[in-house]
């Protein structure tokens, strides 16, 4: 919640956003939305994913 993003935000944005490979070891999910888009920079270790980085930014 530091970054105003709820965690329920979160949990559709890696169910329904787009993959996209970022790094050697971490993915980036994207989604956008009417006013704006959410940017999730994730580590995938076996069955975890791990949140690194949450991005809100205003279209």
């Amino acid at each position: 919640m530091q970054r105003k993003v709820s965690p329920e935000l979160i949990e559709d944005i890696l169910q329904t956003g787009k993959m996209k490979k970022y790094g050697k070891g971490r993915v980036k999910f994207e989604k956008r939305f009417k006013q704006f888009t959410v940017i999730c920079v994730d580590e995938i270790t076996g069955n975890l994913i791990k949140i690194v980085t949450i991005e809100k930014k205003r279209r």
